[in-house]
């Protein structure tokens, strides 16, 4: 009990402490697509006119890596490309198999600052929260459950490219 004067009021007054309702933070998952043209090399002899990283990330998981910024953890899933013309079913698996075997580094994936994230254009961005608000909740509260929910985020997008 606490002595107080409230609007001319003076008399005892009962303070309760009431805990901060914290709402869980569900996974977000989205793929990017990046264009990393400049960065493959012997492409074109494929008919390859662009190359693109396409990778998986979690909007609602920021990390410092090494910086004052906040970053997400991008992580590959495929290549995407586009063509000068109109390529076979044979010379497409050609293209492809050569940009997995010649142009993937060791690394699976990348930091990049939110920031950076967030400016890459709508349409080399999307959606990936194909589970429902339950599993991801569950996901939110287990990391073995949350990386389930990514590798199968990513099955899904190698099953269903969007790009």
């Amino acid at each position: 009990m606490l002595n107080a004067t409230v609007n001319g009021y003076t008399g005892e007054v009962k303070l309760e402490v009431v805990p901060p309702v914290v709402q869980p933070i569900l996974p977000d998952f989205e793929v990017v697509r990046i264009d990393e043209t400049k960065d493959c090399h012997g492409f074109e002899k494929y008919g390859i006119k662009k190359v693109y990283g396409v990778y998986l990330y979690d909007k609602n998981c920021e990390t410092r890596c090494c910086s004052f910024q906040k970053d997400h953890y991008l992580r590959f899933v495929d290549f995407a490309y586009e063509t000068i013309d109109y390529l076979t079913e044979e010379q497409g698996e050609k293209a492809y198999d050569f940009l997995m075997t010649a142009n993937r580094e060791t690394e699976d994936g990348f930091y990049m600052a939110v920031s950076a994230v967030e400016r890459i254009a709508e349409e080399d961005r999307h959606e990936m929260n194909i589970f429902s608000d339950k599993e991801r909740l569950e996901a939110s509260e287990n990391r073995d459950d949350y990386d389930d929910l990514f590798n199968a985020t990513m099955e899904h997008y190698l099953g269903n490219p969007i790009w």
